[in-house]
């Protein structure tokens, strides 16, 4: 199978268990049309275990019923200071501990999803504001697909349309009015303010 055809498969597969967690490999065949006379679902076990190898998704989180602690919890901790955001982000985001991280503001608030007790957030200079129990599933973007927000973005205002297509108006990546860069100011050291503050001071 040549490389366009694999990565082709992977996506399919990623996008199969972003609708179902609980697809196994023979209904993933199917959806794909990979059964039959000669075929067997273990090739796509196989290509669910390359693509795990390769980091170019993570692991499904699987649900046992003996299981203990398999509900994740949510943590919303703010950064005593400012200083070492981004080495602080980058060691959340390789603790294998931590399931999913985001940088809620442009000063210290983070959100945090973990399935572990043990998770020392004080390690991180970080201080837990709220927690809960998470329901919702939050997935990730698969790992190997490394272009930035930014060179999405010039990609889109740099392409040429071609003749033929719906002509558009392409302006700036970023086009905030007064009124929303004075929401930002407002709410950038502090992700959670009330929004009947943010709108007196607006």
């Amino acid at each position: 199978m040549n490389s366009p055809k694999i990565l082709e498969t992977y996506y399919s597969l990623f996008l199969i268990i972003v609708e179902s967690l609980r697809s196994r490999p023979k209904d993933m065949a199917e959806t794909l049309g990979l059964t039959g006379r000669g075929r067997s679902p273990s090739t796509i076990w196989n290509h669910l275990q390359n693509m795990y190898e390769k980091k170019i998704s993570r692991e499904p989180i699987l649900i046992l019923n003996p299981f203990e602690g398999l509900q994740s919890k949510v943590y919303f901790c703010r950064k005593s200071t400012r200083k070492g955001l981004r080495s602080t982000f980058l060691q959340l985001y390789q603790d294998e501990k931590v399931d999913y991280v985001l940088f809620l503001s442009g000063a210290s608030d983070f959100f945090i999803t973990t399935r572990a007790s043990d998770l020392d957030f004080s390690r991180y200079g970080l201080e837990v504001q709220e927690k809960s129990d998470l329901f919702t599933p939050v997935f990730t973007i698969p790992r190997g697909w490394k272009l930035s927000v930014s060179e999405a973005l010039d990609s889109v205002l740099s392409y040429h349309f071609s003749r033929k297509d719906i002509s558009r108006e392409v302006g700036t990546s970023l086009q905030w009015k007064d009124v929303d860069w004075e929401i930002y100011e407002a709410m950038k050291f502090n992700g959670r303010k009330e929004f009947a503050k943010v709108a007196r001071e607006t």
